[in-house]
């Protein structure tokens, strides 16, 4: 069994994968729901991320949204 407790997305090449462990965006609506992204951005604008906590790399996740 593994010790992980999620997937972790920038490894995963599925596009179920999670992108945003905060708010539960996946690869797949990143890149076809543009409001994703930008409601990411809204809410870490307010300060509403623990990406510290809940992301495993420990950073932002914004990086990682696919370009568009």
């Amino acid at each position: 069994m593994s010790e992980l407790r999620t997937i972790v997305g920038i490894k995963a090449k599925t596009k179920d994968a999670p992108i945003c462990y905060c708010f539960g965006v996946s690869v797949d609506e990143a890149l076809h729901n543009p409001d994703a992204k930008a409601f990411v951005i809204q809410q870490t604008q307010l300060h509403n991320c623990a990406c510290a906590i809940r992301n495993p790399s420990g950073r932002c996740c914004l990086k990682d949204f696919p370009k568009t």
